[in-house]
């Protein structure tokens, strides 16, 4: 009974740790240009990877057969609920508002070369006789004496496609077959287990029965 609950705990750890790690990636842009997040399975573009280029150039890429084809503009709700959130807060959404842990905001910043007072840009909509719109964000830091406070805010806006700016760029990366990690986890099982020969049985040195 033991070695069957050691198995099944083997065998769902990859699916527990699975959800809470954002691994860096390389991209076409380039070494550990991407970061996946493994709790969505999607990849993003690091902002530094293509920071300046305008809207018209990033559509240009991720056409098919273009250098980024396969990454789109994160929606919404993948930026402020799926990513942002959880990293910055623990859950729910940041859309606006301060953040709490300065040092974890700092670090999540670092990382994917968001700066402050630099429109990041997301979604963009395109309606018929409609001038295209996209989500922006910004985050700005105000220095008081003894204190950094972060907020962000996160607005639509007039697109506007030959505008130099930031880009959350995503791509869908395959979730691992449960099976797979299934298997994984009982072989690490069996692979942990010391093999054990079954015993011989004892020979009797008695001389034949009379």
């Amino acid at each position: 009974m033991k070695m069957l609950s050691a198995m099944l705990f083997a065998a769902f750890v990859p699916l527990a740790t699975a959800q809470a790690a954002l691994i860096d990636m390389d991209s076409p842009l380039g070494s550990n240009t991407a970061v996946l997040d493994t709790s969505t399975n999607l990849e993003w573009l690091k902002l530094s990877a293509t920071a300046g280029q305008t809207p018209d150039q990033i559509f240009a890429q991720t056409v098919s057969g273009g250098l980024l084809e396969g990454y789109r503009y994160a929606t919404a709700n993948e930026l402020t609920c799926g990513l942002l959130g959880p990293q910055l807060r623990g859950g729910g959404c940041v859309s606006t508002g301060g953040l709490r842990d300065v040092d974890v905001a700092l670090a999540f910043m670092e990382r994917f070369g968001k700066a402050f007072d630099r429109i990041g840009l997301f979604q963009p909509t395109f309606l018929e006789g409609s001038i295209p719109q996209v989500y922006g964000e910004s985050w700005h830091a105000t220095q008081l004496i003894d204190i950094l406070l972060i907020d962000v805010d996160t607005q639509v806006a007039n697109l506007q496609p030959t505008r130099p700016a930031d880009h959350w760029l995503v791509h869908q990366v395959p979730e691992p077959s449960t099976v797979l990690l299934l298997l994984a986890g009982l072989l690490g099982v069996a692979a942990a287990s010391p093999c054990r020969l079954p015993r011989a049985g004892k020979r009797s040195t008695a001389g034949p029965g009379i």
